[in-house]
């Protein structure tokens, strides 16, 4: 997983909440992203795997995997599709739980 070449980001902490901007340079608006979406992005903009994002908030945030695995997946989903993420493994988030 990786950004688009076109897409410029930035996390900032504002009044106890933590957000990022994220954009499609010059073609769209910002998209929002806060709660977990924010530490999933960073996950995803550091080069992890949906698999490895998962590992990490499950362990920072002390919860069971198959808790954020559905939420990670739909965010990882979203944000492919409206091109802000580059899927270079080949397999789409359908086919890894199919796999499982």
């Amino acid at each position: 997983m990786r950004v688009a070449d076109d897409v410029a980001w930035v996390r900032s902490s504002a009044e106890m909440r933590d957000y990022c901007l994220i954009a499609r340079v010059p073609h769209r608006m910002p998209l929002e992203l806060t709660g977990s979406a924010v530490y999933l992005w960073e996950c995803w903009a550091g080069g992890m795997s949906l698999e490895e994002s998962v590992s990490y908030l499950a362990e920072v945030f002390s919860e069971d995997p198959e808790v954020i695995r559905p939420q990670a997946e739909s965010t990882q989903r979203s944000l492919v599709d409206q091109g802000f993420l580059i899927d270079d493994s080949g397999e789409s988030v359908a086919e890894n739980r199919a796999a499982e």
